[in-house]
């Protein structure tokens, strides 16, 4: 009885790994749209509301996320309307995103544009994001918020599934 299982033990590993052939078991991918609604901090408090697209790997180990986002943003304090689009990735379960947006920013009389690279941590549909712009345009519009975090939370409208053969080169 104990030989028989120091084989099985071994051996379990080799089945595996030839137990699934390249191409045989698809892969399966959820495709989700849904809106976005946050605040946002740093020297002027902000509301933002947008949308989001979302690819995700079903997988037990190291599921890779990507989305892109859309989102407009008003700060109360001092009266800026501004938006945001780019990309965000993801590598695993619990592990940070990385992302860059594209910025523009007004106060109704001058604008600024550049990019905010974000790093964040999302869970469970809340997505906690720190970004920084780097804004190039008018230097007398100066009160917008440089460094700042946002918490968004993600509501999926339509969710798609698909499956994906495997390519054999891989």
């Amino acid at each position: 009885m104990k030989n028989l299982f120091l084989i099985l033990l071994f051996s379990s590993p080799v089945f595996s790994w030839a137990g699934n052939p390249s191409g045989i078991i698809p892969e399966l991918k959820t495709v989700k749209t849904g809106l976005l609604i946050g605040v946002q901090k740093g020297k002027f408090f902000g509301i933002e509301l947008g949308m989001e697209r979302q690819w995700k790997e079903i997988k037990l180990k190291k599921p890779f996320t990507w989305a892109i986002a859309a989102n407009g943003e008003y700060h109360l304090g001092s009266n800026n309307l501004g938006f945001k689009a780019g990309p965000w990735f993801k590598w695993g379960r619990a592990d940070f995103t990385y992302g860059v947006n594209l910025t523009y920013l007004s106060d109704f009389s001058y604008s600024r544009i550049g990019a905010s690279p974000t790093i964040g941590f999302k869970l469970i549909g809340f997505h906690l994001l720190a970004s920084y712009n780097f804004l190039v345009g008018s230097d007398q519009f100066t009160d917008y918020n440089k460094l700042h975090i946002s918490l968004r939370y993600y509501l999926s409208k339509d969710r798609k599934f698909k499956w994906q053969k495997q390519d054999k080169n891989d």
